[in-house]
């Protein structure tokens, strides 16, 4: 039944009874509000399960703020154009809700004064299972002197916030906390717009447990401290929030768009966070901070990021940073932090920087290459790499394509299960008898051989190891008959000391088979240092070369394309051209050395004394060549 408030406010019915009168209610009402009405005096003659509807012509003038609502389960909603204004004059909040169950919702407040006496939001949610719906709230507050003002507070349990806009409040957005001593949990925060706020977007401090931060639009977020979702151990000191699931946000513009500073158990999922800015210093995607704000120094810790867009940003798409005085202390933040299958790419500084010295879990992201992120250890395809990461970052294996679609994948396998983004790296941790396969691609790197191994490419076509020009591109020292490198196209050698710009063979008898050498170089005048541009074989080698190719090496002494001292390689199915030197020997040189070589083909070498083949007290074994 609907009425009027300025009708009878409460029937009672008395009831004698052993000589008491007891009061009895009637039942709950529904009122509309119009003109200089009073939505306060409307809450008392509603009733517990009431409704009251606030229509377009309400004024505030019959209100003293703020309105309280101190009876369980009203609906107070606000018709099309119905606004609670504070006229600039009036203290937050403009509504508390101390009762339980209560709806408010559809209502533009706006106009409220903020300061540090009166720091609250302009909806002040002190109930435990409120729903505030729909509402637009701006104007609240001011950000100087300094920023203070509010748009929704909650410190109670079980509360929905869902589908407001909020923008220009002088402080916080919406902010929900645990009150002193107490937690605050099950809070739902979801699909409402946040912006222009003065100091952060949406704020979850003190202990806030099994919450959820579900489907919001917030940006751009101001100063001083332009954070767009920020968690953190809180303003009292009470403790951290944890169990929070932070999902299918759209989060950007902020100096720091997601910042957590000593929070728990966080899972960042499914969310698109973009084009953080710079302040002091350049922004932060996402943010993982121990607690500074109150020096505690408690971590961040158990953080799960999966499944996101976290891009563009001036600064870094993931910074994990420990501000306390003893970095290792903060270990545990990045040993507890996972970043998996998201795409980061984009992030002018870092796609993820760990500032601290022990191991962060971000493995199988898309860093916009399919090259993998940028790295000094990530020797595959340099130039064409992603985003840059920063040491102590484990990103092996990658995606080879924007997530959902992309493939784990990882250039480099050691026996098909290990994965490693140079060649070096898995012959590091590789032991005798296991298989190094290297997939199509240019490695930029020169290797080591360890006996035993076997080190396979995918083709010399189409696998590229491209040395730093400070030495030889591939070294083999004791390695035996079980060494074996294949597939591989050798070049960019320069060696300063003992010769072999593409490969030096010292004491070995390994294999090497189906590989091109092309584009090496011995450059120094003397010996061994100008010896073998291509390969050189030294101190007792026998390595067996099968089906290779040595094109355009050069040496200064001998060996454009081979030189062999004190050895006896066998050398068959293989090719010598086009390769040079400064005096005799240009295909292959061969110096107190006993070679074996068959099915061979030397043409267009070039040297001042012998074109394709020298021997100096050299008997070697020429079986069924061409020169």
């Amino acid at each position: 039944m609907k009425r009027k408030i300025f009708s009878i406010l409460l029937a009672l019915v008395l009831v004698l009874t052993l000589g008491l009168v007891t009061a009895v209610p009637v039942a709950a009402a529904d009122i509309t509000v119009s003109g200089d009405e009073s939505i306060q005096v409307a809450i008392v003659a509603a009733g517990v399960g009431g409704t009251i509807t606030v229509d377009a012509t309400y004024t505030g003038a019959g209100d003293t703020f703020p309105i309280i609502v101190d009876v369980a389960d009203l609906t107070i909603q606000g018709a099309a154009g119905a606004i609670i204004n504070g006229g600039g004059t009036d203290w937050v909040p403009a509504v508390k809700i101390t009762a339980t169950g209560v709806t408010l919702q559809g209502f533009t407040i706006q106009n409220f004064k903020a300061d540090a006496s009166n720091d609250w939001g302009a909806v002040f949610v002190q109930g435990n299972g409120a729903t505030i719906q729909g509402n637009t709230i701006h104007a609240i507050g001011d950000t100087e002197p300094e920023p203070f003002g509010i748009g929704i507070d909650v410190a109670s349990n079980n509360v929905d916030v869902i589908g407001n806009t909020v923008y220009d409040t002088g402080s916080i957005g919406i902010r929900v906390y645990g009150p002193f001593g107490g937690t605050t949990t099950g809070v739902l925060v979801e699909n409402n717009v946040v912006y222009h706020t003065g100091n952060t977007g949406v704020v979850f401090a003190n202990t806030v447990s099994n919450s959820t931060i579900r489907g919001n639009h917030l940006y751009d977020s101001l100063d001083p401290t332009p954070y767009n979702l920020f968690l953190c151990w809180g303003f009292d000191k009470e403790g951290p929030p944890n169990n929070i699931l932070i999902e299918g946000n759209t989060i950007s513009g902020g100096y720091g768009n997601i910042v957590l500073a000593g929070a728990e158990y966080i899972t960042i999922t499914g969310n698109t966070i973009t084009g953080a800015v710079p302040l002091a210093t350049n922004g932060k995607n996402i943010y993982i901070l121990d607690d500074y704000l109150q020096g505690t120094n408690h971590l961040s810790t158990n953080i799960v990021i999966t499944n996101n867009d976290i891009l563009g940003a001036e600064g870094y798409g993931v910074r994990i940073k420990y501000t306390g005085a003893v970095p290792e202390e903060g270990a545990f933040m990045a040993s507890t932090t996972t970043i998996n299958n998201n795409n980061i790419y984009g992030n002018t500084d870092f796609g993820v920087e760990n500032t601290i010295e022990t191991i962060v879990n971000a493995t199988n992201n898309w860093w916009g290459s399919a090259s993998g992120p940028t790295h000094a250890d990530n020797t595959f395809n340099v130039g064409d790499q992603g985003d840059v990461v920063s040491d102590y970052v484990d990103y092996v294996p990658w995606l080879d394509a924007a997530s959902p679609a992309g493939a784990s994948f990882a250039p480099v396998a050691l026996d098909g299960d290990a994965d490693y983004s140079s060649i070096q790296s898995a012959i590091d941790a590789a032991i005798a008898g296991d298989t190094i396969s290297v997939d199509a691609g240019t490695y930029n790197e020169d290797i080591t051989l360890v006996n035993g191994i076997q080190v396979l490419g995918a083709g010399e076509a189409s696998t590229t190891i491209n040395g730093t020009g400070t030495g030889s591109v591939v070294t083999a020292s004791g390695a035996g008959p079980t060494t074996k490198l294949d597939g591989f196209t050798i070049t960019g050698g320069n060696t300063p000391a003992s010769g072999g710009g593409g490969m030096y063979i010292d004491n070995s008898s390994l294999t090497v088979s189906n590989c091109t050498f092309s584009g090496n170089t011995a450059p120094v005048a003397g010996m061994p240092a100008g010896l073998g541009g291509g390969m050189h074989n030294a101190n007792n080698s026998s390595p067996t070369i099968t089906n290779c190719t040595f094109s355009g090496n050069s040496a200064n002494q001998g060996g454009g394309g081979m030189c062999n001292s004190n050895s006896s390689p066998t050398v068959t199915d293989c090719t010598f051209f086009d390769n040079s030197t400064r005096f005799g020997g240009a295909g292959m040189a061969n110096r107190n050395s006993s070679p074996t070589i068959t099915d061979c083909t030397f043409y267009n070498n070039t040297g001042n004394y012998v074109g394709g083949m020298s021997n100096y007290d050299s008997p070697a074994t020429v079986t069924n060549c061409t020169f």
